[in-house]
């Protein structure tokens, strides 16, 4: 998933994606090189969720960060 400046709704589509009864679920969120709080929530989540990977790249757009 790619994520540039999400931190309004981040929260919202990872926890939809934790909620998920299949079992080996994996997210990997490419942080676009966002400004605001975004990195530092999605490593939070990756601290907690080990199905959770987090990449960061400088903002080179959505095509790039998927």
């Amino acid at each position: 998933m790619p994520a540039w400046n999400a931190e309004r709704y981040l929260a919202e589509a990872v926890e939809s994606m934790l909620m998920q009864t299949l079992d080996e679920t994996e997210l990997i969120v490419v942080d676009n090189g966002s400004t605001d709080s975004t990195l530092d929530m999605l490593r939070a989540y990756a601290q907690h969720y080990p199905n959770v990977t987090v990449l960061h790249t400088e903002n080179d757009g959505p095509a790039s960060a998927r």
